[in-house]
């Protein structure tokens, strides 16, 4: 326990922090809003015009005049920095070295197979988090993720023994628990117990991004004095292994690969990986794994036209030589760009590279300069990332026919793969041409993606990532791509096809259906991605990188003014720390907390959501397989006794059921009846649960259904004159019947001549609508209806009394 000094000292340094971040970021109104936000557009599939977007190639004359900013990369980092510096009015140039953008979120045709290079499957998107908050904004919310399957992940060990076992991880957390214990009996309490270190270590998760915000000194004296570790518990699970928690946890070997089968997607071995990493990972997917509706391109193709609004560009085939100095080699004042032999010189205020650390400050920086960056301390504790190879398979049936699910699997040799991966890859080259790879990942793109068979009838596409070491390929690196000689094509070859046959025993029905090959090596993620040792994940994630010690040193400054870094070396290797790295590089250059602005911009999104029903929060894709949780049903023609004799041997049924308006917002300014088959799809599958739903209640109306009419919100739009779908106006929440609001929704509009009827001006109802149009009279007439209707009801009611009998006679 810190004694009563230290934490006097705390609390003056706490109260430092928080005068220093409030000169640091000023405050000011948030540069987000929920309006931004569109419906997504139709999914444009046509090649020619995704080109225009995605592969904008460099010349001098394409580069935009008065930059604010240049960025070299266009990852999910880049394009996020650039992004929320556009929606700041900044002008800012993006280069790309490969021939579209993308980086990782890029696809790539070929033989008429689409291939997701990097983007596998990312959570928290069922729900307003920190995820999809951040891409709406960054997409003007035309970027959609849909579910791929309860059931996102599998472990398969031991796959090509006769002990083979498979487990599954499934969605939501609940489901994931309880599916957890019942694959493994008797480990119940170590089960829970794992589940109450991911909640633990990740509820703290945010301090390693407080220690980036503060200025260096200030962390670094946070750091030194143990302030952080009194009051959360970051530095205890950050400095522990994730291998270490588990073997604390259970004798049960399965169990311990289960708990860290996710090693294989961070590419960190359990004993290297921090448990903190690990129970973000795990926590990452509680709410189920997603996918971009129409591929991994979707995430720059609706990034770019943001940067584009404010006057910039994002260029492809413009190879970054180098950072330009001054004259005094203290800041950077521009790039160098390579294109056909020829270079040219762009100059901007501020350079943001979204190359990793390792490149920026040895490769396009001058050694002595690179060596005074913050970060370069870093480069001798924490190693790069290992190197793997990849492999496409494209399959010449669908999917349905292959019988390929959206599932990622994750299969290993042995429970002992730490000891056999090491092994692996510590094999003379000779020796691993021989040896079956330990571990593989293995997925379907083609099945997670439900418009992808619309683009690509009657095909399918497979993804296989396995281990490999750079120095199988060290020779040929100096090498150019595409002219490597035979020697370098048998290894990868050789490698790629044993991963290939290993994938076919375990998918079978693949093996005669493989119609096109691609392999990369290490060499390729070095060609493609920018890289020095082949890999693909950045700086390497143990536990030397998330020692608050290290974290504060991978900030977006660099030391070197005009000088940042973006993408995951700044936060961590996925879609959202990078993203989440491009956040953390705008907030430095805007000089505003924009973490804080998309906090408060998230939660009023869940306000918004909590006034809706769970159901109408799904994606339209989940939506489509769920039940509706709720229903208003009736039988009209039983409630009029004159039905019969006018429709003798006939009745009906009206039902109601929720919808959101998001789902059909697409077709909303398509004609009436003009609609496509995706909509008339969405429409029919929503209706006809809700039918089920009635024929379970009333089974005898089943088989007597003669016609089926089923209306969605663009109907009550149409009959209605509705602009959203509703059929009740004004939303009857508590807001509404205050008396301020109410005072406002009266007849008259201060537009003279103008006058407002109806459930708007009294409530939804037939007589509040009914009686909105006697308020109305009343202020045209400038009479009191309801009083002249209150004496008339008096006098009826005197007439009913002499009428009627009373009760005793």
């Amino acid at each position: 326990m810190p004694d009563l000094r230290s934490l006097a000292l705390g609390g003056l340094v706490i109260l430092l922090i928080k005068i220093l971040q409030s000169l640091l970021f000023k405050r000011r109104r948030s540069m987000f809003s929920l309006d931004s936000v569109r419906p997504p557009a139709p999914h444009v599939a046509d090649r020619k015009l995704r080109a225009k977007v995605l592969k904008q190639s460099f010349s001098p004359e394409k580069v935009p005049h008065g930059l604010d900013a240049i960025v070299i990369g266009s990852g999910i980092g880049g394009l996020s920095a650039a992004a929320l510096l556009a929606k700041a009015g900044k002008k800012v140039l993006v280069l790309e070295q490969n021939d579209q953008a993308g980086g990782c979120c890029h696809t790539f045709i070929e033989k008429g197979y689409e291939f997701d290079v990097g983007i596998h499957s990312v959570g928290e998107f069922g729900r307003t988090g920190l995820s999809r908050t951040l891409l709406d904004q960054l997409t003007d919310g035309q970027l959609e993720f849909v579910p791929i399957d309860p059931v996102y992940d599998v472990l398969k060990l031991r796959y090509l023994s006769e002990k083979s076992a498979s487990y599954d991880f499934c969605s939501p957390k609940e489901r994931w628990i309880s599916t957890l214990k019942k694959q493994f009996p008797g480990e119940e309490e170590a089960v829970d117990k794992f589940i109450r270190y991911i909640e633990e270590s990740t509820s703290f998760i945010f301090v390693f991004g407080v220690v980036k915000f503060l200025p260096l000194w200030l962390s670094k004296l946070v750091i030194k004095l143990g302030i952080i570790d009194w009051f959360t518990p970051y530095s205890k699970w950050a400095s522990r292994s994730a291998q270490s928690v588990v073997e604390e946890l259970t004798d049960n070997e399965d169990l311990r690969t289960a708990f860290t089968y996710l090693w294989a997607i961070a590419g960190v071995i359990p004993s290297d990986v921090s448990f903190n990493v690990m129970a973000l990972l795990h926590h990452h997917y509680y709410g189920g794994s997603y996918y971009p509706r129409g591929g991994a391109s979707e995430i720059p193709f609706h990034i770019i036209p943001v940067i584009e609004k404010s006057g910039g560009k994002v260029l492809v085939n413009a190879n970054v030589k180098k950072i330009v100095l001054d004259e005094s080699a203290s800041r950077a004042v521009g790039v160098v760009v390579e294109k056909d032999s020829k270079s040219f010189k762009i100059a901007a205020p501020i350079i943001i590279s979204n190359a990793n650390v390792t490149v920026t400050l040895t490769k396009l920086l001058p050694e002595k300069v690179g060596k005074r960056a913050i970060q370069y301390p870093v480069l001798s504790r924490v190693r790069p990332s290992v190197p793997c190879m990849e492999i496409f398979l494209g399959l010449n049936a669908s999917n349905e026919e292959l019988k390929l699910s959206a599932q990622n699997y994750t299969c290993v040799m042995d429970n002992n793969i730490e000891e056999l991966y090491r092994k692996y890859r510590r094999m003379p080259i000779e020796e691993a041409l021989n040896a079956e790879p330990p571990v593989i990942y293995l997925a379907f793109p083609s099945a997670k993606d439900p418009t992808h068979d619309q683009r690509h009838p009657g095909k399918a596409t497979c993804t296989i990532i396995g281990p490999a070491e750079y120095e199988w390929f060290r020779p040929w690196e100096n090498e150019s791509f595409l002219h490597r000689n035979d020697r370098y094509e048998e290894i990868k070859k050789t490698i790629g096809h044993r991963l290939i046959e290993q994938a076919c025993k375990l998918f079978p029905q693949i093996r005669d259906k493989i119609d096109l090959v691609v392999i990369r090596s290490p060499l390729s993620h070095n060609h493609y991605l920018g890289r020095t040792t082949g890999d693909i994940y950045g700086l390497y994630g143990d536990i030397e990188r998330f020692k608050l010690e290290t974290q504060a040193l991978l900030r977006p400054e660099t030391g070197i003014e005009g000088l940042f870094l973006s993408g995951q070396d700044v936060m961590t290797s996925s879609l959202l720390g990078a993203a989440i790295g491009g956040v953390f590089c705008a907030s430095k250059i805007l000089n505003r907390n924009l973490m804080n602005e998309l906090n408060g911009l998230m939660k009023e999104a869940e306000k918004r959501e909590n006034r809706s029903s769970p159901a109408r929060r799904m994606p339209i894709e989940e939506a489509l397989n769920a039940e509706p949780p709720v229903i208003y049903l009736a039988f009209p023609s039983a409630k009029d006794p004159t039905h019969d004799q006018r429709h003798p041997g006939k009745a009906t049924c009206t039902i109601i059921g929720p919808a959101e308006y998001e789902w059909f917002r697409p077709w909303e300014n398509e004609s009436f009846l003009h609609r496509n088959d995706r909509y008339e799809e969405i429409k029919k599958t929503i209706g006809h649960r809700l039918i089920e739903q009635a024929c379970k209640l009333f089974p005898q109306i089943r088989d007597n259904i003669d016609l089926v009419v089923i209306r969605s919100p663009l109907s009550h739009n149409h009959y209605l004159g509705r602009t959203t779908g509703d059929i009740y106006g004004l939303y009857g929440d508590i807001e509404r019947f205050k008396l301020e609001t109410q005072a406002l929704l009266r007849p008259e509009t201060g537009i003279e001549g103008l006058f407002l009827s109806g459930q708007d001006v009294m409530t939804s109802s037939l007589l509040g609508a009914a009686i909105g149009g006697v308020f109305c009279a009343s202020k045209i007439l400038n009479r009191n209806h309801m009083s002249e209707l209150d004496g008339l009801m008096k006098e009826a009611e005197k007439r009913e009394n002499r009428t009627w009998p009373s009760p005793a006679r």
